[in-house]
């Protein structure tokens, strides 16, 4: 190991990078094989569009036996890189199993595809690894922090702490890469945080270096999962990356972990490589038999890899998957139904496998990364407890029965404190515990992991593999003597409980044995519990012969497991190799008869149990013998004659008679238990449209791994024909499975595909070409016709087969032949004549008779209508002679129509006349006003199925009924106001007849406010209101006199404001004039002119001395006259005598002589103008 490393400047150690990865290389160069295995490789696709240089590439790689002698190396583009290479786990010859590879790949340019292949090289490069000190050197700047807040309190954790204190373990060590587990799983628990005393929270750090790049990636896991301190923490997350400037790269507020749950999240620090697809080549995983035998012939079409990631219900891209969100998975495990997460694999991950597929890999991790909320997950917190058989202590890892052999686990958290734990082997609970609605059960337990692990090297999904099967370890109840316990003790592995438990428990748990690292304590501990289910069904079904025979497990199982039998008769466990008794057959079922079964057991959860144990078989264990027994279930009920092959498909199978109670012990005994109406063939094809858990599918896979089974040949052959062909595979593959050693399907051609015989027994046969190692076999559809051949065959060959005699009418019968359907259709040798082969019959409704003769009376016919009119009311069916009655409906139609019936295979045509209708209209016509109406007619029809229309001729005129009918009505219209001076008509056609409508125009009103007005002799104006009875009528305004004037408008329509304009009378006579408005006289009465003067002065009052003086006259009107008269002899008018209109009196003013002040008066315009004159 190198040291020091953190003392170097970062240019130094860059440098020695440089210098290890270069003697790397050449070391490594000295070393390739002169080809690599051309079946052997794997390719990387660039997503992003980034060119980079010294991509890092961490992949886990499987390897058949004796590939891979020492140690892998990668091959990319046909040039070797240095590649550090941790073997996990070798085959018994020594040569690698499982490895995990890190190397670089030189340039990955944008959008690039690479192809990296593999060869042998003498070492795995493991020396050169980081030490402690280089890890936390300044140059990676490396810390993660978890940071957990409740109520303002914030606890924390620190992965470069944890590392300080030599809390972890190295993963994987070399040149290109250190990975290690930063965890303190010892009995100080030092950094363990929570928020009381009991500290159930525990942080875990996954980090792996690539020193040559400067980044880390970080993997944050949070569990609550110690046995001693359990209880759900409720607290917001925060996750930082970083240790001189720490950066949030997540957040969460308000967590409620439960107890038993964990979660992780993982992110880079130096910043995350671009986007890439690894397709790590399916068919070569297969050869390695670390995964099923697909067929990878198939091609999953891109519309289904993006349903699966956009579907807006159910798409991996709009789920919920945050932290303890459910993605795509089933949080109540115990669901009924079909689903993704039910199979080898989930769905999701199949399609993964096949495409390498970046939205299907983000779906795949995605929920295997979510699933860690499931409450399986306990770690032993205490240190006086043994893991293993061989002693090894318990402290930190994951349950075993070993250390607490009475636990018991079931469903949810609820079977933490189950009341027959001893006090010694119960968990802990220190608060508040509850579930979240997560509940796993074994019935549904999916694999979410192994691929995961195996094509990652991810310990993540390694240490998933061991809490899940540790879990389902303490599924079974530990009691020691009742068949549904573990075994002998309660610390034994037997698994018992639903058929399809057994099956997903024991692949989960084989699953785990073959993965755990070779010399680790949890293979030994995993592979003791697989072989100690093994001993235990071995001894419950009585398997002699085997290694495991007579052992504690084996009788154990033969004493107690056995039980899970019942007592059915002799033999006690079942001929027909069911796996339980099964449950009662309910009054509803729909396939097994409750009157001929008492129990009945589904064979597709068989199914399950047939793949898992083969499974175990072909990864190394010891269930061969198993699956030889339990496998003839399945080979029996496809290839036994006296059973139809397709009830493979069915929910149920009966296994106990009615009867006496006894187990059915042959197969076609055990088809009387299904009802007669019962369609096999059908449930069958309909299901094959379901890949996701159609039964057939199923049984597809469970057919595949007993395909080397004795029978099982046969057994495949069938379902390679009729399931292997269905189109809903290329979508969902999930259970597209061939037998081991087979690498696709077969195909296969007929030399025909029909044959027409005679009525007479003959014989024939067709022609089958398929390769040579392509099984096939052939059943008849038809009881008439039977093959001869012996079958199956593999490769070209023949079908034989045979026709009886035909007594009846023609028939057709069917061949399934490798899978394709061969049609032979017979002859017939009767004849059928009829009493009359047509009529002629009116519109009413009526009925016949028709006479069949037959050649024979074996002969049978059938009547069959052809117009929904003429309806076969006796005679159906029948044989020999026979008599058909007819029913023919009423023509409702006025078209005459011609139906036929097929009678004995003849037509007997019926022409029946139309319908004749004749209409009367209650009235022809009718006269309304201006004024919109409505107006009904009635329509009286000669029959009251004679139909009739209506139709407005006008569009003043609108259809208030139904513009159709049938029968006599009353039919209703509207008629729309007429805003027209003139009278309108308009038509209706009712019933084929004119109806008329005469609407008489708008007929005028007028109305003035006032008919006369009086006025004085003064010019004036005067507006009058005109009332109209409609806006359109019209009227005209004329002055009769010239001294008024209409200044309005002189003619209009509608109602309105009349205005005149009255001239000045300037005549001393009264007068009277008129204006005729819209026909009517208004009256103008105008007063004569009245004179009236004012004079600018009254009086003067002047000295005695003579002078004159000038007086105005203001008349108010120009023709008033007036005159000016002294009444006075000193005063004398000197103008002004008289005058109209305004004028100007001049008058002259004696000197007064008298001695006295004298008084004197003008009258001027009839008033008075006084002269007050002093004395002298």
């Amino acid at each position: 190991m190198k040291k020091g490393m953190a003392s170097l400047g970062r240019g130094l150690f860059q440098q020695w990078f440089s210098i290890v990865f270069l003697v790397g290389i050449l070391g490594a160069l000295s070393f390739v094989q002169a080809q690599p295995d051309p079946t052997n490789f794997l390719t990387i696709k660039e997503k992003a569009g980034v060119t980079t240089s010294q991509y890092p590439i961490q992949i886990g790689r499987p390897f058949v036996p004796g590939e891979i002698s020492n140690f892998p190396q990668a091959v990319v583009n046909g040039a070797a890189v240095a590649t550090q290479a941790d073997v996990k786990s070798r085959w018994p010859d020594g040569s690698v199993k499982h490895a995990i590879l890190s190397f670089y790949l030189p340039t990955l340019a944008a959008n690039s595809t690479v192809t990296v292949s593999f060869v042998n090289q003498t070492s795995g490069n493991n020396a050169g690894y980081l030490a402690k000190n280089d890890m936390l050197g300044t140059g990676l700047d490396f810390d993660a922090r978890m940071e957990l807040t409740n109520s303002g309190t914030t606890i924390s954790a620190s992965a470069r702490n944890m590392l300080s204190a030599d809390k972890y373990e190295y993963w994987l060590k070399g040149d290109v890469l250190t990975s290690v587990i930063i965890a303190d799983h010892s009995a100080t628990r030092s950094a363990d945080i929570g928020f009381d005393a009991n500290k159930s929270f525990r942080p875990i750090f996954h980090a792996t270096f690539w020193p040559g790049i400067n980044k880390i990636k970080v993997r944050f896991i949070g569990e609550i999962a110690n046995t001693e301190v359990l209880q759900d923490q409720l607290y917001t997350l925060a996750l930082k990356l970083g240790n001189t400037t720490p950066q949030t790269v997540y957040s969460k507020e308000n967590m409620n972990q439960i107890v038993g749950s964990r979660w992780t999240k993982e992110f880079w620090l130096g910043g995350a490589p671009s986007a890439i697809e690894i397709n790590h080549n399916l068919a070569y995983l297969a050869k390695t038999k670390f995964v099923p035998n697909y067929d990878t012939s198939r091609v999953i079409p891109e519309a289904a890899l993006a349903e699966a990631y956009n579907d807006p219900y159910s798409g991996w891209s709009v789920v919920a998957k945050d932290l303890f969100d459910a993605g795509n998975m089933m949080k109540y495990m115990g669901s009924t139904g079909g689903r993704d997460e039910i199979g080898p694999y989930p769905t999701w991950s199949v399609r993964w496998l096949y495409t390498g597929d970046s939205r299907a890999a983000e779906q795949t991790f995605g929920n295997a990364q979510l699933s860690a909320a499931f409450p399986v997950h306990f770690r032993e917190g205490k240190t006086n407890k043994t893991f293993d058989d061989g002693g090894t202590n318990a402290l930190g890892r994951v349950l075993s029965l070993k250390a607490r052999p009475t636990i018991f686990l079931n469903s949810g958290n609820f079977f933490i404190d189950f009341a027959y734990t001893d006090s010694a082997d119960k968990f802990t609970v220190v608060g508040a515990m509850s579930d979240g609605g997560w509940y796993p059960d074994g019935a549904h337990q999916p694999d979410y992991h192994s691929p995961l692990y195996v094509l990652t090297g991810d310990y993540f999904y390694l240490e998933e593999m061991y809490f899940w099967a540790s879990w389902g370890a303490a599924y079974t109840s530990p009691g020691t003597d009742v068949w549904w316990g573990r075994g002998p003790t309660a610390d034994t592995g037997g698994i018992s409980g639903e058929v399809r438990g057994d099956a997903w428990l024991f692949r989960n748990r084989v699953q785990t044995a073959f993965l755990a690292p070779d010399g680790t304590p949890e293979k030994n501990y995993f592979t003791k519990l697989t072989n100690d289910a093994i001993a235990i069904w071995e001894g419950t079904i009585g398997l002699t012969g085997t290694p495991n025979y007579g052992n504690a497990n084996w009788n154990w199982g033969h004493t107690y497991a056995s039980l899970k039998y019942g007592s059915h008769g002799v033999p006690t466990v079942p001929a027909l190799r069911f796996w339980e008794e099964g449950g009662t057959v309910p009054s509803w079922s729909e396939e097994v008869d409750p009157a001929m079964a008492n129990n009945r057991t589904p064979h597709w959860q068989h199914a399950f149990l047939i793949y898992s144990l083969g499974t175990a078989k072909n990864l190394g264990y010891s269930s061969g013998p198993l699956l030889s027994w339990l496998s003839q279930m399945t080979i029996g009920q496809l290839t036994d004659p006296g059973f139809d092959p397709y009830i493979v498909a069915a929910y149920q199978m009966p296994s106990v008679r009615k009867v006496d109670n006894f187990f059915f012990n042959l197969w076609p005994d055990d088809r009387t238990g299904f009802f007669n109406s019962y369609n096999a063939q059908a449930d069958f094809t309909n299901q094959l449209a379901d890949a996701n858990h159609g039964y057939p599918f199923i049984a597809l896979a469970a057919t595949a791994i007993a395909a080397n089974e004795p029978g099982g040949s046969a057994a495949w052959a069938f379902m390679q024909q009729q399931v292997l062909p269905a189109p809903s595979l290329n979508s969902n593959p999930k259970w597209l499975i061939l037998p081991q050693g087979s690498s696709a399907a077969c195909t296969y051609t007929l030399s025909a595909t029909s044959a027409s015989v005679a009525s007479t027994s003959s014989t024939g046969s067709v022609n089958v070409t398929a390769a040579s190692t392509c099984s096939w076999t052939a059943t008849s559809q038809a009881s008439w016709i039977t093959i001869t051949s012996t079958l199956p065959v593999a490769g070209n060959g023949a079908v034989s087969y045979s026709v009886q005699a035909n007594a009846g009418p023609a028939r057709t019968g069917t061949l399934t032949i490798a899978g394709q359907t061969y049609t032979i259709t017979q002859a017939t040798n009767c004849t059928y004549s009829l009493s009359a082969t047509s009529t002629n019959v009116t519109a009413a409704a009526t009925t016949r008779s028709v006479t069949v003769t037959a050649s024979n009376t074996v002969c049978p016919w059938t009547s069959v209508s052809n117009a929904n009119w003429i309806t076969v009311t006796a005679g159906t069916s029948g044989t020999g002679n026979g008599t058909v009655n007819l029913s023919i409906a009423a023509n409702s139609s006025t078209t005459a129509r011609v139906g036929t019936v097929t009678i004995a295979g003849q037509t007997y045509t019926v022409d029946q006349a139309g319908l004749v209708c004749t209409f009367t209209l209650s009235a022809t016509s009718t006269s309304v006003s201006a004024g919109a109406t409505t107006r009904n007619v009635n329509i009286s029809a000669s029959n009251g199925a004679c139909s009739w229309t209506a139709v407005s001729n006008d569009s003043w005129i609108t259809l208030i009924s139904s513009p159709t009918g049938t029968g006599s009505s009353t039919f209703s219209f509207s008629i729309a106001a007429n805003n027209s001076l003139s009278a309108r008509t308009g038509t209706l056609t009712i019933a084929g007849q004119t109806y008329t409508v005469n609407q008489a125009g708008v007929s005028c009103t007028y109305t003035l406010s006032n008919n006369s007005f009086s006025t004085s002799a003064a010019a004036t104006t005067k507006t009058v209101t005109l009332t109209t009875s409609n806006s359109i009528c019209p009227w005209t305004v004329v002055s009769n006199v010239p001294w008024i004037t209409v200044t309005s408008a002189a003619s209009g329509a509608g109602s309105t404001s009349v205005a005149f304009s009255i001239a000045a009378n300037n005549t001393f006579t009264a007068r009277t004039g008129t204006l005729t408005i819209a026909g009517k006289t208004y009256t103008v009465n105008q007063a004569a002119l009245i004179c009236s003067y004012t004079l600018s002065s009254y009086s003067a009052n002047i000295s005695s001395a003579a002078t004159t003086r000038s007086v105005n006259v203001t008349a108010n009107n120009s023709a008033c006259a007036w005159t000016a008269v002294s009444n006075a002899g000193w005063i004398t008018v000197t103008s002004g005598a008289s005058g109209t209109g305004n004028g100007t009196v001049n008058f002259s003013i004696a000197a007064n002589s008298t001695g006295v002040a004298r008084t004197g008066t003008v009258t001027i315009a009839g008033l008075t103008y006084t002269v007050s004159q002093r004395r002298n």
